[in-house]
């Protein structure tokens, strides 16, 4: 007997609000998303990203609603006070394909994870399990044989900084397929 597994969304199709997945992210500090880009630009993937973000709710597709997600994600951000997102105690984890920048999970951004699967997911497809939650910024992903081991130099000793602050939840959709497709804010 084979183990149950979630279907992935690299090749799910644009549904009728033109994207084929969502995100709910929490957008990294400005000297954080610039950073990153330049260490993108330097090494380029064709895999689909989203800027330096921490992700609150993960990959969800075939929604019934984009109206109604924008006022499930508004509502609850309007609940939410902003927090602090620390990188104390914050590694990161790299395999063959990417990296990824893991930090502790704390109550304020667990509670808003939360909320937003809870109220999400009636409403949507999941795509990748969303708890246990993991507090994480994707570093990279999708690089061909040797490609990481490259990239991962450009982030070694790179200064995290303590964190940020939360100020804002975006939501990001997904145009075509994972490879080529483009990420844009919903």
């Amino acid at each position: 007997m084979s183990p149950i597994t979630t279907p992935r969304a690299d090749d799910e199709p644009n549904d009728r609000f033109g994207y084929s997945c969502y995100v709910i992210a929490i957008p990294a500090s400005e000297s954080l998303i610039e950073a990153q880009q330049a260490i993108w630009r330097e090494f380029p993937s064709d895999r689909a990203a989203i800027p330096a973000h921490i992700t609150v709710k993960g990959t969800f597709v075939r929604i019934s609603d984009l109206g109604e997600v924008r006022q499930i994600v508004a509502s609850v951000a309007s609940k939410t006070p902003q927090f602090w997102i620390s990188f104390d105690g914050a590694e990161e984890l790299w395999t063959e394909k990417g990296g990824i920048l893991n930090a502790p999970v704390f109550p304020q951004i667990q509670q808003l994870h939360d909320d937003l699967v809870q109220q999400i997911s009636p409403i949507s497809e999941l795509r990748y399990p969303d708890d246990p939650y993991w507090v994480h910024m994707s570093l990279t992903s999708e690089y061909e044989s040797g490609g990481v081991e490259r990239i991962k130099v450009a982030f070694e000793g790179f200064d995290w900084g303590s964190g940020f602050r939360a100020e804002s939840i975006d939501i990001f959709g997904r145009m075509g397929v994972a490879i080529s497709g483009e990420w844009n804010l919903v």
